[in-house]
C-alpha cells in the first residue's frame, strides 16, 4: 500500500511540475507574440522580414474600395482609407510570421511609393 501512495504522490508532483512549465511555456510564448506584434505594427514589410525572417505565406492582392472589408475590419478601412474613391483598386499584401509553439502573426499590408506598409495585425495561437 505504500508503494501505491509513493506512487500516486509522484505522479501527482510530475504533473504538477509539468502543468507549470507548461504554463512558463505559454506566458513566454505570449510574451514573444506581443513583441513581435508591437515591432510588426510599426515596420514596412522590408524591416520585418530583416527582423524576423522570411513569411511563411505571402499574398497579394488587388481590391476595390467596397471589398477591403472582407479582410479589414472598420476601423482600419475608417483610418487608411477615408479619402480613397470607392472604384480606386487598393494594393493589400498579407503575409504571415511564424512566432512561436505553432503560433503566428498575420499582417496586413497597403502598398504606398513602392513600400508596404502595415494596417494591422490578427495572431493565432
Amino acid at each position: 500500500m505504500k508503494h501505491l501512495q509513493l506512487v500516486f504522490i509522484l505522479i501527482s508532483f510530475l504533473f504538477y511540475n509539468s502543468s507549470i512549465a507548461q504554463h512558463n511555456d505559454s506566458i513566454n510564448c505570449y510574451k514573444k507574440v506581443n513583441k513581435k506584434t508591437k515591432m510588426l505594427q510599426k515596420s514596412t514589410y522590408t524591416k520585418a522580414v530583416k527582423k524576423i525572417g522570411n513569411t511563411f505565406e505571402q499574398y497579394n492582392y488587388t481590391l476595390q474600395f467596397k471589398e477591403l472589408s472582407s479582410i479589414l475590419n472598420n476601423k482600419t478601412i475608417t483610418k487608411h482609407f477615408k479619402h480613397t474613391n470607392s472604384n480606386a483598386n487598393i494594393k493589400i499584401r498579407e503575409a504571415s510570421f511564424k512566432a512561436c509553439n505553432g503560433s503566428f502573426i498575420t499582417v496586413y499590408y497597403k502598398q504606398k511609393n513602392n513600400k508596404w506598409y502595415p494596417l494591422e495585425c490578427l495572431i493565432s495561437l
